[in-house]
């Protein structure tokens, strides 16, 4: 067995071309969320099926999307609320899928990837409270707010972030395959197995919270 440096390495070597282009495009689409557009690109029903057929894996993706995009449902960025990245969960158990690892230590891991971006994206917002008495000094001035250049350097400040994550579950991916995956008890596997059979009918669940929530039932 490699030692871990040389197999996080691998990671990120094996993703091959079009690998990283499917992080890259999963980075950028994280904007669509509530950066700008909101066109539901980056949703995970989206995303999934997308980025699986860049990475080969298609039907994985598409269920892991499918899972995620209903538990998301309910789960809206309103007002102040950060809500988890369900489109970066789905990108990042993605490229755990493409490692491959097995399927049903993907669904905790991307999960885990997308409660870590919400914390990230929780700083990012923190920090654009100082953008405000940044626009009123530049007013007081009767300079340019400049309201463009820092809207996009915060854009892309988000989409940074999100591709450091999924850079670093690409990195990881090969010591998670060889030092956990393969390392994981059997009593311990059944239960995640367990757990990826109980994703679907708490995914239903939320889809129908959604539906009260909307109309009123």
């Amino acid at each position: 067995m490699s030692d871990p440096v040389n197999l996080a390495l691998s990671g990120l070597s094996s993703l091959g071309w079009l690998g990283w282009w499917g992080i890259f495009a999963a980075s950028l689409l994280s904007l669509d969320t509530v950066g700008c557009g909101q066109f539901m690109l980056g949703r995970p029903i989206v995303m999934g099926p997308a980025l699986g057929m860049i990475l080969g894996h298609p039907i994985p993706l598409a269920v892991f999307g499918a899972i995620f995009e209903l538990l998301s449902l309910s789960d809206l960025p309103v007002g102040g609320h950060v809500p988890f990245n369900a489109g970066i969960a789905t990108a990042a158990a993605g490229l755990l899928v493409a490692s491959g690892i097995s399927f049903e230590l993907c669904f905790p891991l991307g999960a885990a990837f997308g409660w870590l971006h919400q914390k990230v994206e929780i700083q990012l917002r923190a920090g654009r409270g100082r953008l405000g008495s940044i626009v009123e000094r530049r007013l007081e001035r009767g300079a340019d707010c400049g309201l463009g250049p820092l809207s996009l350097r915060e854009l892309l400040k988000y989409a940074a972030a999100s591709l450091a994550l999924l850079c670093l579950t690409a990195f990881l991916s090969m010591v998670i395959y060889h030092y956990i995956d393969a390392m994981i008890p059997e009593a311990l596997r059944r239960g995640l197995e367990q757990g990826l059979r109980l994703s679907l009918p708490l995914a239903l669940a939320s889809l129908l919270t959604s539906f009260k929530s909307v109309y009123g039932l």
